[in-house]
This record gives C-alpha cells, sequence and structure tokens, in this order.
C-alpha cells in the first residue's frame, strides 16, 4: 500500500539506460531507476530532447546505469545525487528486478524527505511530482516548457505495480 510522503525509488533499466553507440543485442545492460513518492505523487524527470537517448522529450523516472564494481542500490543512489543532489536520510529498499531484451532494470523504493524546490536538476528539462492518474493519462505538463510531453513507457509498468499493490490483500 502507498503511504503518504513515500518515495518510491524505482530503477527500470530499458527506460533509463543512455545509448553510447554499442549494440545493445550482445551486452546485457544494467539498470537502476528511482522513483521518488511524496504525498502520493511520484517525483519524475523530463528527459532530454537528445536522439541518442531512450526516450528522448518524454517523463520518465531519475537514476541511470550501474558502473562496473557497482551494486543497483549504489548506482541508485549515485544517480539521485548526480542528477538531483539528493541524499536519501536511509537506504532505497529494493521493490522489484525487470528484464526487458539486453537490459535489466532495479527498482527501489524510498521515501522522499524534501520539499521539490529543495532539489537541484542537474540532468533532464524539469522535474514535476505526478499523480498516479497523471501518469494513466499519458501526458504531464512541463512547468519550465509550458507544454504537455508525453510519458515513457516504463512509467506505465510503474503506475501497474503502484496501483496492484494498493489493491492486494
Amino acid at each position: 500500500m502507498i503511504q503518504p510522503k513515500l518515495v518510491v525509488t524505482y530503477i527500470l533499466s530499458s527506460f533509463w539506460l543512455r545509448k553510447n553507440g554499442k549494440s545493445t543485442n550482445s551486452t546485457m545492460h544494467e539498470v537502476a531507476l528511482a522513483v521518488l513518492e511524496q504525498d502520493s505523487n511520484l517525483l519524475i524527470q523530463l528527459r532530454d530532447d537528445i536522439d541518442e537517448i531512450l526516450f528522448p522529450g518524454q517523463w520518465g523516472l531519475f537514476g541511470g546505469h550501474i558502473e562496473p564494481g557497482e551494486t543497483p542500490s549504489q548506482a541508485v543512489h549515485r544517480e539521485l545525487f548526480e542528477e538531483i543532489s539528493w541524499v536519501a536520510d536511509k537506504p532505497l529498499t529494493p521493490w522489484f528486478r525487470r528484464e526487458s531484451g539486453a537490459y535489466i532494470a532495479y527498482l527501489f523504493r524510498g521515501t522522499l524527505s524534501v520539499s521539490i524546490d529543495q532539489l537541484f536538476l542537474h540532468e533532464g528539462q524539469d522535474m514535476t511530482l505526478a499523480s498516479l492518474d497523471q501518469l494513466a493519462s499519458g501526458s504531464i505538463w512541463s512547468h519550465r516548457l509550458h507544454e504537455y510531453r508525453s510519458v515513457a513507457p516504463g512509467l506505465e509498468i510503474v503506475r501497474q505495480h503502484l496501483v496492484s499493490s494498493i489493491h492486494a490483500p
């Protein structure tokens, strides 16, 4: 069950791995993604409009690739610091793992302990807190760009996991 001010840190490989010119057909890539929840809303990032990345210009999750020698937990915490200058009060809890083609995504949950105004966006075009209903709509308003942008497919997977956890016995 989702609790207010719970930050869902979600690690999902195929939706946050940057393309780097290497073929994804023969190499397994691992990523860690974070979905942070505050007051039943998820912290999401508007990805840059760069053709070389997956889902450019769409709303997705904070996180990224796992460096050699790094655990998924270390990677998600490093990525959160690099992307929004945020350090979790306590380690994020592993949530689920998803394999998709040449990608393995590790998802974590945690609590966002600060206001979104205290975060510093270093990667991406915008960030916002979005409700499950907004995610289900398929597009979310960017206050910085003054336009609606589509939601990356990986967020629907996250939304479905959250909805099923709400309705679990």
